[in-house]
């Protein structure tokens, strides 16, 4: 699961702080974007052969 750093968090706690982070970022060239298209699905479940594991032995 992913979590969020607890880093991150004053830097969202209000429209104010989340600008002067931003600003903070822009200006020191930290700043990396990204597009990423999702459907909102979820991937199908993987199986135990799909995984690359050995069957078991009976």
């Amino acid at each position: 699961m992913l979590q969020e750093p607890v880093e991150r968090r004053p830097a969202f706690a209000s429209p104010q702080a989340f600008a002067e982070h931003f600003h903070i970022a822009a200006s020191s060239g930290l700043l990396t974007v990204a597009f990423v298209a999702w459907d909102g699905a979820r991937p199908p479940k993987r199986t135990h052969h799909q995984q690359g594991r050995k069957p078991r032995k009976r």
